[in-house]
């Protein structure tokens, strides 16, 4: 009915139809849209408090400037975060509400073990 090259040319026409919608995905709206598509960096480690662990269950965040940028809860004294991009490259944790005393350097797609130490009270 439809002779032999109906269905590659059905094929073809969807492939090359998906293709725009596809790029329509990937493009950011604005400049801050941008951060999202880096690849996050990845920071891991312990997190102490007077050389003990923390409690589980205790929220680590990665702030770059004010803004949060990746957060993890604590599991056995440690901690997994991607962190995605910002406009400044130091990245701080908080445990809980207090302030971490270590610091980090973004990096695009980069891993890096990082104990956390909260100053003492």
């Amino acid at each position: 009915m439809f002779g032999n090259s109906f269905i590659p040319r059905l094929i073809i026409f969807g492939f090359l139809a998906f293709i725009p919608a596809l790029a329509l995905l990937w493009t950011p709206e604005t400049a801050s849209g941008q951060d999202s598509i880096l690849p996050p960096h990845l920071y891991t480690g312990s997190v102490m408090l007077d050389s003990l662990p923390v409690a589980d269950g205790v929220i680590v965040r990665a702030l770059i400037g004010d803004l949060e940028r990746g957060r993890d809860s604590v599991e056995g004294g440690r901690y997994v975060i991607l962190v995605s991009a910002g406009g400044a490259p130091e990245v701080r944790f908080m445990v809980g509400d207090a302030p971490a005393t270590e610091t980090g350097a973004w990096a695009r797609g980069r891993g890096h073990l990082a104990g956390l130490d909260l100053p003492l009270a």
